[in-house]
């Protein structure tokens, strides 16, 4: 098993470290937001940032660490880079990994889906404060 570039999804911002900001919005704990900044091309000036849920059975399970400490437990065969990768574990189950230069999340859960993409945003907090009024 190995991770392989999620090319469903928007490319994390390369550049930018507020990748992300977590919002657990259901009552069992199920459903978790992540919403992290998005690559933009050289006409798009203002901030984007995707919104994903995260959601299954039992919560998705998140864990943070330093990139260099995380990329030296992989294969270092199959070097990664900056972005966005999953790993499928078994037919229920995935891992999501974000990768900045600086920091690694690993996220375990069920499914993830693309919610939306917002626009014009100065951090992820406040596209996490747009999506809830919205949502």
């Amino acid at each position: 098993m190995e991770f392989i570039h999620t090319d469903n999804l928007p490319a994390p911002e390369r550049l930018h470290e507020d990748l992300c900001w977590f919002h657990h919005h259901s009552p069992l704990g199920r459903s978790t937001l992540l919403i992290y900044a998005t690559e933009r091309d050289f006409l798009s000036a203002p901030k984007s940032f995707a919104v994903l849920e995260l959601s299954g059975e039992s919560a998705p399970e998140i864990h943070q660490m330093n990139a260099a400490d995380y990329l030296q437990q992989l294969d270092p065969e199959n070097p990664l880079t900056t972005g966005l990768y999953r790993m499928t574990l078994d037919e229920s189950t995935e891992i999501l990994l974000l990768l900045s230069q600086q920091s690694a999340l690993e996220i375990t859960c069920q499914t993830h889906q693309l919610k939306t993409t917002l626009y014009h945003c100065a951090d992820s907090q406040q596209a996490l404060q747009q999506y809830l009024q919205t949502a």
